[in-house]
């Protein structure tokens, strides 16, 4: 028997609000122990944040499993020796059966920003852009996560949109969408021709 639509995007959203919530649950607990060197590297600050949502009983309680540095299979590829290693990798995929033979997925990708023009325009070029048609993950569910070091939101935000509208428009600039879950952080969202983007940004520096 099919799913009743509206049940499926209730149960798609629940999900997804589960994992945000493993998200910045798990960043607060980094916050906690002290765990917020700004010379970590991107991949550093991604598998703190995977180990401490592995570990965490909400996760138990909602039957999510989170996969560091998943593959995304690329049907597309010829199947000679090494094509695997052409496949692209997202850094965290959120996992979930529901139901007989449901299953659900949730995406992040991560980036680190230090204000710089450089790391801004990687996270367009490799971020926003990897979301949209002919990006790698444009047939992904997900949400892209940004990693600051250096500026609160306040500051970074509005430099990464003035590159965003250098590159691609104004009309695609990142702004503030609602509160996740808890009520505590911030959601923000970039509008695009095709699809909106979800994004989330953890502040790591003392």
């Amino acid at each position: 028997m099919a799913k009743n639509p509206q049940l499926v995007i209730k149960v798609s959203q629940d999900f997804e609000n589960k994992c945000i919530t493993l998200l910045e649950e798990s960043y607060y607990s980094l916050l906690a122990k002290k765990i917020t060197n700004p010379d970590f590297e991107e991949n550093d600050f991604t598998t703190l944040l995977n180990n401490e949502i592995y570990d965490s009983p909400l996760r138990s309680k909602f039957k999510i499993w989170p996969v560091r540095e998943y593959y995304v299979f690329n049907s597309s590829l010829p199947l000679v020796k090494g094509f695997a290693n052409k496949e692209a990798r997202i850094d965290l995929m959120f996992h979930h059966y529901w139901g007989k033979g449901q299953e659900l997925f949730f995406h992040v990708e991560a980036k680190r920003l230090d204000g710089s023009k450089k790391l801004f325009d990687r996270y367009i070029s490799t971020g926003i852009l990897n979301y949209l048609p002919s990006g790698k993950y444009h047939k992904l569910n997900g949400i892209l996560m940004g990693y600051l070091v250096v500026n609160p939101i306040d500051l970074e935000l509005p430099l990464l949109n003035i590159e965003i509208t250098s590159q691609l428009d104004a009309t695609q600039n990142i702004c503030i969408l609602g509160k996740t879950p808890s009520g505590i952080h911030n959601v923000y969202q970039s509008k695009h021709f095709y699809r909106n983007i979800s994004h989330l940004f953890f502040e790591f520096f003392s």
